[in-house]
């Protein structure tokens, strides 16, 4: 059995107490473990401060296990889509994220999973990095193999349908969502798990788990759905060799 723990929306920034002492908090309780994701909105701000990531990163690097993160809207910016546009995404953003972190999507093998995580908001810039991160994840879930994946974005794919209309502050765009939807339909895909509403929620969905992480940093004051929960906590993931999974919150 392998033990993942998902951290998202740590929003972390030396100096920021209440932040810290919750991701604190977090590290405590989840132990040891064999890979964490910290699944987007690591900063407080990196999409305009550099210290504000390195501060993150300085905390991940006290994890006890390896970890490998994606970013959110706060650490690289807004897709082209979405209303808000205070701080669009960038080449210089998605720079300055990547000499910290290395990379913003990837692509991690263990027996009987494949775990991908992706950068969503690089989806309708046109850029390079757009069709490579694709043409990755095409690859990957159509070369798996007998292995299962699981799939780690930022924001969720949809609220409660599918089909409903585009929410480009909540989730992902519909045209992102389309496509990745189409490439989990052959069922290898186990699970897309991801953050950003600051609150917890585990649901099916033609197939597919849906698993939305808590935040660490704070719970978010509006809920989405009937069968959220609103607290700080963490997601702890065990991905067993046959492709059996359980995915469960903890609370802080």
């Amino acid at each position: 059995m392998f033990r993942l723990v998902q951290f998202s929306d740590t929003h972390l920034r030396d100096g920021h107490g209440r932040h810290q002492r919750n991701f604190s908090r977090a590290m405590r309780r989840a132990g040891r473990f064999d890979l964490a994701v910290i699944a987007g909105d690591l900063s407080v701000d990196g999409a305009d401060y550099l210290d504000d990531l390195e501060a993150a990163k300085a905390r991940f690097e006290g994890l006890k296990g390896s970890w490998r993160a994606i970013p959110g809207n706060h650490d690289i910016g807004e897709e082209p889509a979405s209303p808000r546009q205070r701080q669009p995404v960038s080449e210089a953003r998605r720079d300055r994220y990547r000499g910290v972190f290395d990379e913003d999507f990837w692509v991690h093998d263990l027996p009987g999973w494949r775990l991908v995580g992706l950068n969503v908001h690089i989806f309708g810039t046109g850029w390079h990095a757009e069709t490579a991160q694709w043409e990755m994840v095409e690859q990957t879930i159509q070369q798996r193999g007998d292995r299962r994946v699981g799939v780690f974005v930022h924001k969720p794919l949809f609220l409660n349908t599918p089909d409903e209309a585009e929410d480009l502050l909540n989730c992902v765009t519909a045209p992102g969502r389309d496509r990745l939807l189409a490439l989990a339909s052959d069922g290898g895909v186990a699970f897309f798990a991801s953050g950003h509403l600051h609150q917890s929620r585990a649901h099916l969905s033609c197939g597919v788990h849906h698993i939305w992480g808590p935040a660490t940093a704070n719970a978010a004051n509006r809920l989405w759905a009937s069968d959220v929960i609103r607290n700080t906590g963490f997601t702890t993931f065990d991905l067993f060799p046959d492709g059996r999974f359980k995915a469960a919150f903890s609370f802080i």
